[in-house]
């Protein structure tokens, strides 16, 4: 199986005061999933694709040209 752009990103992991792992996109900085377990995020985050419409609201907020 060819690797898939989600294979080279690096997903940040938080444990909220619950015990329970979020993991977040370092991309669209989204929440990918929620779960119990750190191990169970790997699926939701090879799943995930970034919404079209919050990477062009990102890239105007970073676009140091805009006026």
């Amino acid at each position: 199986m060819a690797a898939t752009h989600q294979d080279l990103w690096v997903f940040i992991h938080r444990t909220d005061p619950d015990g329970s792992f979020e993991s977040i996109c370092p991309v669209c900085f989204e929440t990918v999933c929620l779960q119990e377990r750190e191990e169970d995020l790997a699926r939701a985050e090879h799943a995930h694709a970034c919404d079209p419409d919050g990477l062009v609201k990102l890239a105007y907020f970073w676009n140091s040209a805009q006026d």
